[in-house]
């Protein structure tokens, strides 16, 4: 078996999946900065009504 030729058979394969996992981990953070958006949303409006509560029960 040729040395040389396993490496590029090696380097080929991981050059075949970077860009997949590239776009995976892409993925994974878009969706990580969409769920804090949406938590950050939600602390907000819910100390916006705690703050008003008071105001709704007169």
């Amino acid at each position: 078996m040729n040395s040389k030729r396993h490496d590029d058979c090696s380097t080929a394969a991981l050059v075949a999946i970077y860009p997949s996992e590239r776009a995976d981990s892409t993925s994974n953070m878009n969706f990580s900065l969409g769920l804090v958006g949406a938590e950050a949303a939600y602390l907000v409006g819910t100390s916006a009504l705690w703050d008003k509560l008071a105001l709704l029960g007169d």
